[in-house]
């Protein structure tokens, strides 16, 4: 597919100059569950460190089907290994419309969360 060809690069070299760091799609710390594959597709996974310390992710998502689709974004934030216990880990639902792209911005609960995994599953 051409755009995958022309987006992602281009995508990545954005966030290049952005100041942040980009993942590769097939990054180990996005999970598609199976129950969403073929559902959503993971274009890009973008990690920062803002000023107070904390990190930063966001990760672009595209809605496969081409009709309306809902599903579930959590993050896990990790400090030295550990699961940090948090609210902001509950599931997310984020409805997407047909083959619609979108991307998501979390932010760490604090400066000690320095890794994350982010699991996407179907409502």
């Amino acid at each position: 597919m051409n755009i995958k060809r022309i987006l992602l690069p281009a995508l990545a070299a954005l966030g290049l100059l952005a100041g942040c760091a980009t993942a590769p799609v097939g990054d180990p710390r996005v999970i598609v569950d199976g129950s969403a594959r073929g559902t959503v597709s993971v274009l890009h996974v973008g990690y920062d460190e803002i000023k107070s310390g904390s990190r930063t992710v966001d990760l672009t998502i595209r809605n496969e089907r081409s009709s309306a689709q809902t599903v579930k974004v959590a993050v896990q934030w990790f400090a030295n290994g550990q699961a940090f216990r948090s609210l902001l880990a509950e599931p997310r639902r984020v409805s997407l419309l047909p083959n619609e792209v979108t991307t998501l911005h979390e932010v760490a609960p604090n400066a000690n969360q320095d890794s994350f995994r982010i699991v996407i599953s179907k409502d």
